[in-house]
């Protein structure tokens, strides 16, 4: 390999790196990056995955990463590149996993030929897994206990449980990972765990899914010795965690971010903080015709209570806009909800407001167009 500053031919890129120690004072990384950059670079350096970041320099050896490392998304969260890159063989790895299992689906097995391998390692699980502990606990139920008490962590901080990140920052990461037929992976997984769970079927004749729904409704009834469910119980400890730390929002039923927002554009436009209200109890509309109360994010009111203008804050991950319906309306939120479900609780809300207050302007504020959209309220309660 030859050396671009002198021409010297090398053993190598180690050797070349050696040589300009060496001969040419280059020491640093910053210097190794400068030469690569210069002399060898040919690959575009932005990050794959994220499409935003630069891959990190790793080594004169190496060269870049594949991705970036340790960058942050708008929300202060680091970005999961890494592990998305190297996880990106894992639909190849799971069809070696359906062959081999086919496999011993098909081979009886040694020691009991009614039988095939698979068939005994499942009983054999079943059996390991149903032993009893000294408190007549199985390992499902141990397993299940210690997940459980995990995931309803909270943290001090965001005074969100650790279920509730986990499933964000999957949700997140999957949402961004396009596959090659020009579907995200969050499409994959969801469709595949569908078809899964509505098609396996158990011991006792009932489907995977079937087991899941009497689960799930039998954790909704079950009561803690405190008196309340579990989600009730969790939701608790968030909110007692919030107010120690001082993360509790002032006004609470939407994001933090949203509160900040509004308090701001309350003081920019010197509004009347008496006819303002916000998300939570402190305001709502009952529906007659549909049974239902409607709460927004942000309402200005007049002296008799009647709205003058609306603002709702609308997540990305929690809301659909009218042109993004073909491409994201099988698309779930963090918390498991349809998109499309949202999208028409939004649309009953703007009809709501439309036919019982004509005269009130409702306007959104979306989370990646923040300053373009307040630009517009700001001009229109100026005027």
């Amino acid at each position: 390999m030859e050396c671009k500053i002198c021409g010297r031919l090398l053993n190598g890129q180690r050797g070349v790196a050696s040589h300009l120690r060496q001969s040419h004072n280059i020491k640093t990384l910053q210097d190794y990056q400068d030469y690569y950059d210069k002399y060898i670079l040919t690959e575009d350096l932005i990050c794959p995955i994220c499409k935003k970041n630069k891959r990190k320099f790793i080594s004169f050896d190496h060269g870049y990463a594949k991705t970036c490392i340790n960058q942050k998304d708008e929300f202060g969260k680091i970005l999961q590149c890494r592990r998305i890159w190297a996880n990106r063989d894992k639909e190849k790895a799971s069809r070696i996993q359906i062959e081999t299992i086919k496999k011993l689906k098909e081979t009886p097995s040694e020691t009991n030929p009614n039988k095939t391998k698979y068939q005994i390692q499942k009983d054999n699980w079943y059996k390991i897994m149903n032993q009893k502990d000294e408190n007549g606990k199985d390992k499902f139920n141990l397993i299940g206990e210690k997940v459980s008490i995990n995931h309803n962590t909270i943290d001090p901080i965001t005074g969100k449980s650790k279920a509730t990140e986990y499933a964000q920052k999957a949700a997140n990461n999957n949402r961004k990972l396009i596959m090659l037929d020009g579907k995200t992976r969050h499409q994959h997984i969801s469709q595949k765990s569908a078809n899964t769970v509505a098609t396996t079927v158990m011991p006792d004749g009932r489907t995977q899914k079937e087991h899941m729904t009497e689960k799930a409704n039998k954790t909704r009834e079950t009561i803690l010795p405190n008196g309340l469910t579990i989600a009730q119980d969790v939701a608790r400890r968030a909110y007692e965690t919030k107010v120690q730390n001082g993360t509790l929002p002032r006004y609470y039923g939407y994001s933090k971010i949203s509160e900040t927002i509004f308090i701001q554009l309350i003081r920019d436009l010197h509004l009347d903080f008496n006819h303002c209200f916000f998300a939570g109890n402190e305001i709502s509309f009952t529906n007659s015709i549909v049974g239902a109360v409607h709460r927004y994010d942000f309402v200005y009111t007049d002296t008799n209570n009647n709205p003058i203008f609306i603002i709702e804050f609308q997540g990305n991950q929690y809301h659909l806009r009218e042109s993004e319906l073909e491409i994201r309306k099988n698309d779930i939120d963090p918390h498991g909800t349809p998109l499309l479900e949202g999208y028409q609780r939004d649309q009953i809300k703007k009809q709501y407001i439309q036919k019982t207050y004509p005269n009130c302007k409702l306007f959104y504020i979306w989370e990646d167009t923040i300053e373009e959209d307040l630009i517009k309220i700001k001009s229109y309660i100026i005027i």
